[in-house]
């Protein structure tokens, strides 16, 4: 919807200023496109054409800028502060032990130029292999790509790393039975970082 504001009580003396004006124009580009004078008749038609012209331009100018409304530009600077990538990984470099528990079994990464390498000890345990890391929404884990021991066990292990523990699932279910670490009964195992 068009809305004209305070033009309403003065479009009478707008358009007697138009009119005058371009009956001006009118007959100007009339002589200068025709080069003489031009009769009345040829004269009215251009400028009722002006006139049509020129209050379709000025309704369609003002329905335009009617509905719209200029909000305020804020410039806003993302804040980066106290924030890591999406991609930053942790360095899982270290020792790793089951704190209070009867399992004697001790992992240790070691980084490579290419990623981590892992060790895992035990009392019948001795293995090693790739760890790769990796995150997936905002979940840190850990994969051991190589031999972990146990039987019945799924192709590969991982296990969520926060906080500098890594808690992994080392049994299955009474449908998907499988041990990881057989000397350690515990379903979940969290190694803590020495």
């Amino acid at each position: 919807m068009c809305t004209f504001g305070n033009t309403l009580g003065t479009l009478p003396t707008l358009f007697s200023k138009i009119a005058i004006f371009s009956k001006d124009i009118t007959h100007t580009l009339c002589t200068i496109w025709h080069g003489n004078e031009v009769e009345p008749i040829q004269s009215n038609d251009m400028y009722k054409i002006f006139c049509v012209c020129f209050l379709m331009a000025i309704l369609g100018i003002s329905c335009q800028n009617s509905g719209k409304q200029k909000a305020p530009v804020k410039e806003s600077i993302p804040e980066v502060q106290n924030q890591k990538p999406e991609n930053s990984l942790p360095d899982i470099t270290g020792v790793y032990r089951l704190p209070e528990t009867h399992c004697d079994l001790v992992i240790t990464f070691i980084k490579e130029a290419n990623g981590f390498r892992y060790y895992i000890k035990g009392e019948h345990l001795d293995v090693e292999g790739k760890a790769v890391v990796s995150s997936e929404q905002g979940e840190i884990y850990v994969t051991f790509d190589g031999p972990t021991g146990g039987n019945n066990k799924p192709n590969t292990l991982s296990g969520l790393y926060t906080n500098n523990t890594l808690t992994i699932q080392n049994t299955g279910n009474a449908q998907n039975q499988y041990t990881f670490f057989e000397d350690c009964p515990d379903k979940y195992l969290e190694f803590k970082k020495n």
